[in-house]
């Protein structure tokens, strides 16, 4: 059945999604997109309190880190 797949896909994509934003945050944590990034994983993974600490946390090290995301990862 394709939904099984493409909700298949959704959750991997989601989950290496934020494994690579992590790995970015343990190589420099001082990086807004990479956090504003995981925040936005994590939100679409159903953790709303750890997304808005990251997101919030990236809009504080750089208050258009949303738009810059938004255009980096967005197409």
């Amino acid at each position: 059945d394709i939904s099984v797949w493409l909700e298949f896909r959704r959750v991997l994509f989601r989950s290496v999604a934020l494994k690579r934003f992590d790995t970015a945050l343990r190589i420099d944590p001082a990086r807004p997109l990479a956090l504003y990034g995981r925040g936005v994983s994590k939100g679409n993974s159903g953790d709303s309190d750890g997304a808005k600490k990251d997101i919030a946390a990236a809009e504080k090290m750089d208050a258009s880190v949303r738009d810059k995301f938004r255009r980096a990862y967005t197409n």
